[in-house]
Order: C-alpha cells, then structure tokens, then sequence
C-alpha cells in the first residue's frame, strides 16, 4: 500500500512543533540535527501528533546572549506509536526583550 514520505513527514513533524509556540519568541536558528529514525510508516489517513524533549541546555561561549537547547522531536501516530525521531540543536536568545 502507500505510505508517507520519511522527509515529508519530517517536515510536518517540525511544522507542528513550530506551530505549537515553544519556540517563539527566542528562536535564533539552528546548528544542526542529527539521529533521524523512521521506525515505522505513515499510512494514509494517519493522525499524527509530536512530543518534545529537552535534552540539553548550555551558553554558547562564543555568544554569551545565545544558548544552544538540544531536543528530541517525535512524531507519534494515533495508535501511540512513535514512527520517526530526530535530535536538534537549535540557538535561541538566552533574553529576550522583544517579539522578534
């Protein structure tokens, strides 16, 4: 049958995220993403939902007004099964004064 692209999927894992607010207004970027695991297909008419973990905080040294905050994104299906993960070091203002 068809399943969900793996990056597709990936892309509506983040939007969600992204919509849900906890990144704003402190987003700064990013410095990279790594462990992406697809463990299980998307199939057509899946409802899909992404929980998030906080793995690390730390400054950047060379940005003390930066900090890095390492999280785990999963994107997890109607049946409670988690079909993909990924880890993320995203930058945010470590203050923020204003909405940006």
């Amino acid at each position: 049958g068809h399943i969900g692209s793996g990056f597709q999927t990936l892309t509506i894992m983040m939007r969600m995220a992204f919509d849900s607010g906890m990144f704003w207004p402190g987003l700064r970027g990013g410095r990279g993403a790594t462990d992406f695991r697809w463990l299980r297909p998307v199939l057509p008419d899946s409802t899909l939902h992404t929980d998030t973990e906080v793995l690390e905080t730390k400054p950047i040294r060379s940005r003390p007004d930066y900090g890095s905050v390492v999280m785990r994104h999963c994107c997890i299906n109607e049946k409670g099964e988690t079909v993909l993960m990924a880890t993320f070091d995203h930058i945010f203002a470590r203050k923020v004064t204003e909405i940006a």
